[in-house]
């Protein structure tokens, strides 16, 4: 489990960096206003979670604000769930987040858009109290020329203020609607 998040993670940081060589053109990115995007993906829990219970899927949702062609300023809602080891005899966590995050974008000789984020907020456990939390990603976003679309993919890195800490990578997919 722990090799094949490794090379997950190292196909995400080549992605993310290929073409990369140049800081590219943004002057042809969609304009300034609102945005909002949904996403699928997979949660792989990491740390002490991940003894305890195996990846499984992830979706949020978000609207943004795009304050300048390198920032934009968003809220997330998302759902996070890990399919528990049978050997524990436990429900499947589930962790719903909220937070508010910023993106910061730069542009590339292959035309992808790359992008750094980084957020803070409320983590809602399937049972239990509420947790403060964080998260911080890198990705891409591919503009497509029919309409105000893009597609983005990205990994984030989620921990939650537990004791100990719950820690889980998020490797997502996605579709921005301007």
């Amino acid at each position: 489990m722990k090799r094949r998040i490794t090379i997950m993670i190292c196909i995400a940081v080549f992605l993310v960096l290929y073409g990369s060589g140049t800081a590219g053109d943004l002057t042809h990115e969609t304009p300034k206003g609102f945005y909002w995007s949904w996403h699928v993906g997979s949660a792989h829990p990491i740390s002490d979670l991940d003894s305890l219970a195996d990846a499984n899927i992830h979706a949020s949702i978000d609207l943004g604000y795009k304050m300048t062609d390198i920032m934009k300023l968003g809220a997330v809602a998302g759902l996070n769930q890990f399919t528990e080891e049978t050997a524990t005899g436990m429900d499947n966590r589930r962790w719903i987040n909220t937070s508010l995050q910023v993106q910061v974008f730069t542009g590339s000789s292959t035309g992808l858009i790359h992008y750094l984020a980084a957020g803070a907020g409320y983590y809602y456990p399937k049972s239990g109290s509420n947790e403060v939390g964080w998260h911080a990603g890198i990705g891409n976003q591919i503009p497509l020329s029919s309409g105000p679309f893009k597609i983005e993919f990205g990994l984030d890195y989620h921990q939650i203020q537990t004791d100990p800490a719950t820690r889980f990578l998020v490797f997502r997919l996605g579709v921005i609607f301007k």
